[in-house]
């Protein structure tokens, strides 16, 4: 006997976020923005776990996984696949009408167009503040700026090169959007580094607030409520950018850690000499958009712009902090070397491991720690 095909499920899948949580009980505790919602998870309650993506109709919590917009209907009535699927659509056996599978389409279409030109006109904003933040900028030699790399990178200062990706602002507020209001949460020195894309136009920068009183030499700033926020924070469209520590020209080789410190303890050392040192400003910008869940290490091809090194690079290395939580790093920078060699199939791409618990500069640091 043939099985035949529900369309429901077709139905079900073309939904948006929108629709689907329209249709679900309120989720306690989610707030949501223009693009995400982020509380405490429906089902485990992890305060600040749990995130929902509003454009890619994707959930997920540390605790639980995550998965599509069906997937969180699952998780919130604790239900099977085709129960989530009668819950949008219907009882089995119900037919929709033609007409109304129609209008329900045509409302998804707009609803994705108004997304798709809201988030283009909000990254054009984005990266023109970035510009204006850059040309406010002072040349980067004989600053604080250059002293906070000296102090986190041993060696640093005596590199002969210009570092033209670098710049220091003397005082800078630290504007935190809080449930949409802007606040002021500090101000003080920043080290600004230019976030390029393949074309080599400038489209975001990097901010690193200096504090060179702290043991990190990073400022500490907090929410108005006492909790820590990073220090360091990028400003405008950093998809598929990198901070190019040695300037555009590339050759045949690559070395790329997530962070601009680890990038350049690398440098300093001279782990690959002749090599371009690229950083990839962060996992999620090197490993670009992912098949599967959090521990997946297979790229989505077809998920836009992400970090990969020029056609020009043979041999492409990516260092691994141990800092940061291993399965899900390896994953994230195993998909960045599986899409770079799919892009260009003569490039072999290495990962190399640092110590447990530490990034390449605890290692510098430690060198007895193999």
């Amino acid at each position: 006997m043939a099985l035949v095909h529900d369309p429901r499920i077709d139905d079900a899948r073309d939904r948006s976020m929108r629709e689907v949580l329209d249709k679900l009980p309120p989720l306690a505790g989610v707030k949501f923005g223009k693009r995400e919602g982020v509380g405490p998870c429906p089902k485990c309650g992890g305060d600040d776990r749990f995130s929902i993506n509003l454009k890619t109709r994707v959930y997920n919590c540390r605790s639980c996984g995550g998965g599509d917009h069906i997937g969180l209907v699952r998780l919130v009535l604790d239900c099977d696949f085709m129960e989530a699927i009668e819950f949008l659509e219907g009882e089995r056996g119900v037919e929709i009408d033609p007409a109304e599978r129609e209008r329900r389409r045509k409302v998804r279409e707009d609803q994705k167009e108004k997304d798709e030109a809201d988030e283009a006109q909000y990254r054009a904003w984005a990266i023109r503040d970035a510009i204006s933040i850059w040309q406010a900028c002072q040349p980067f030699r004989g600053t604080l700026a250059e002293e906070y790399l000296a102090f986190r990178v041993p060696g640093f200062e005596f590199l002969p090169l210009a570092f033209m990706c670098f710049r220091f602002i003397p005082d800078l507020p630290y504007v935190k959007r809080i449930k949409k209001r802007n606040h002021t949460l500090h101000s003080g020195p920043v080290l600004v580094a230019a976030v390029q894309a393949p074309d080599g136009m400038m489209r975001a920068v990097h901010r690193t607030w200096i504090d060179l009183d702290q043991p990190s030499g990073k400022a500490q700033i907090f929410t108005p409520d006492g909790k820590p926020l990073p220090s360091k924070v990028v400003r405008g469209s950093k998809q598929g950018g990198a901070i190019r520590l040695t300037g555009n020209a590339c050759g045949s080789s690559m070395v790329s850690g997530e962070g601009i410190e680890t990038t350049l303890t690398a440098l300093v050392g001279g782990v690959l000499p002749g090599a371009s040192y690229w950083a990839g400003v962060d996992l999620g910008n090197m490993s670009g958009k992912r098949v599967g869940g959090k521990f997946s290490d297979e790229p989505d091809m077809d998920g836009g712009p992400s970090f990969v090194p020029p056609c020009t690079v043979d041999d492409f290395w990516l260092i691994k902090d141990g800092d940061s939580e291993p399965r899900e790093t390896q994953a994230k920078l195993t998909a960045c070397a599986k899409r770079a060699m799919r892009i260009n199939p003569g490039l072999s791409a290495h990962i190399v491991p640092t110590v447990p618990g530490g990034d390449l500069n605890t290692m510098i640091k430690r060198p007895g720690e193999q």
